[in-house]
């Protein structure tokens, strides 16, 4: 997940936070709701044959949001975290100007010892709309707006190595410490080294990229599954559960109809119903491209 929102802090423009919060509402909430009611419909009605408190207990919980979600719907606290981390993001940026002044540093400490402090609790109960994860959400979109992600990726990458290898090491000398890092419930796993794992990580994923970008096939094959990740985060999860519903156990195949049936429904409603594509996170076919297919 830091990856994700590292990718969104990248792209990220200077702008008024009104601004971001009426163009993010369009692109993160309106899905949010369309796929919460494709995907969570069912599961409410079923819920609610089973058990009627159940079935309200459920849609409560859709209602809700944030780590309130679990099972199919899992995955969807992130819209409502990220919205709200970003429009939170640009206030700070409207009003102390350069993220890398002082000012900035300042205002990042105190949010950096704010989500170290919801990682440190025990337990921490469920808030709505991922209110739990904003304040380490916020973290990330700082650390990806600041870090040298082009300028020095060389040195990034080596560093990212040896923070990894560090890791391994230390996990093999102790009882197998939890490196783990669960934003969904607001966990930065080890303090500092928890985020220095999720730069690491994410540095070798761009690694990746860069050299998947050199093959021409590969690229077109990944800028269109990149162009469909919001299908892809709102039902890959629906996908596993009823292939693992319906007997298939194989992890790999599982895995790539998780992927592969998003990609194949954005694609078909781009082409059947491309007046819902706003609606399901589904980039609209340019002209061109419909009137040639």
């Amino acid at each position: 997940m830091p990856f994700f929102v590292f990718l969104t802090s990248m792209v990220m423009k200077d702008q008024p936070w009104q601004e971001i919060a009426r163009s993010r509402a369009h692109t993160f909430l309106v899905p949010y709701v369309t796929y919460l009611i494709l995907v969570g419909s069912p599961y409410a009605l079923k819920t609610f044959h089973k058990s009627p408190h159940e079935g309200m207990e459920f849609v409560k919980n859709l209602v809700l949001g944030g780590n309130y979600l679990a099972g199919v719907v899992g995955p969807f606290w992130y819209l409502t975290a990220a919205y709200i981390a970003l429009v939170i993001y640009m206030m700070f940026k409207n009003g102390l100007g350069a993220e890398r002044s002082w000012k900035f540093f300042g205002a990042f400490v105190v949010v950096f010892a704010i989500a170290q402090g919801i990682s440190s609790l025990p337990v921490a109960g469920p808030l709505p709309l991922g209110l739990l994860s904003v304040p380490a959400v916020l973290l990330f979109i700082w650390i990806g707006r600041i870090m040298p992600w082009t300028s020095q990726a060389r040195l990034l990458t080596i560093l990212s190595l040896l923070v990894i290898l560090a890791a391994a090491a230390v996990d093999q000398m102790t009882a197998r410490q939890n490196f783990a890092l669960d934003l969904k419930q607001g966990q930065l796993g080890l303090p500092v080294f928890g985020i220095m794992l999720a730069i690491a990580g994410s540095q070798l994923v761009f690694v990746l990229a860069r050299g998947i970008a050199r093959v021409d096939v590969l690229l077109t094959g990944f800028a269109t599954i990149g162009r469909l990740t919001l299908p892809i985060l709102f039902l890959h999860q629906a996908v596993h559960f009823a292939l693992n519903a319906a007997g298939l156990q194989n992890q790999f195949a599982v895995t790539l109809l998780s992927v592969a049936v998003p990609v194949a429904f954005a694609l078909i409603a781009q082409r059947v119903v491309p007046w819902a594509c706003p609606y399901l996170g589904v980039p609209r076919l340019k002209a061109a491209a419909v009137s040639a297919s």
